[in-house]
Parts: C-alpha cells; structure tokens; sequence
C-alpha cells in the first residue's frame, strides 16, 4: 500500500469514528467534533483520491465537506444566539 492508502484509511477512521460516537450518544450531531471528524475524514478521502482518482468518490467527499462547513455554521450560530442578552439578535 501507498502512503496516500493510509491516509485514505485514516479518513475513513475519522468518518466510523464520528458515526460510533454519535449512535453510542456519546456526542450530539450538533457537538463540534462530530462535524469535525466527518470534515477531518472527507479532507483525508480527498487527499487520497489526488492520487488514485475515482469521480464519485471525489464528489462525495466535497459534498461532505461543504455539509460539515455548513453544520458547524449552524452550530456556531446558535451558540452565539443562545449566549445570555442575545436573545432576539
């Protein structure tokens, strides 16, 4: 194996990781790290595929990205609404 197999390996890691510890309700799907694994794991899939190209794969992974990004907005979001005096902002 090469060393962009591993990296890919790693990636999947990172996406099993995020799914066990959201079934095992060790994290809530709006907690930081279950976003971040999965954002961590599509990175590393992408990487990966620089090397050994397949399109489906390569749209999934930005596809995953882009939904990750956008989660972790949304997180942030209503973190910051839920701060105390921003009620209404």
């Amino acid at each position: 194996m090469m060393w962009y197999d591993w990296i890919g390996l790693i990636g999947v890691f990172f996406y099993l990781l995020a799914y066990s510890l959201l079934q095992w309700r060790l994290v809530d799907f709006s907690d930081y790290s279950y976003s971040g694994f999965n954002l961590i794991g599509a990175v590393l899939l992408l990487i990966s595929l620089c090397y050994a190209f397949n399109l489906a794969s390569l749209l999934a992974q930005v596809l995953w990205i882009v939904i990750s990004l956008v989660g972790m907005r949304k997180t942030r979001k209503e973190r910051l609404l839920a701060l105390p005096g921003r009620e209404g902002v």
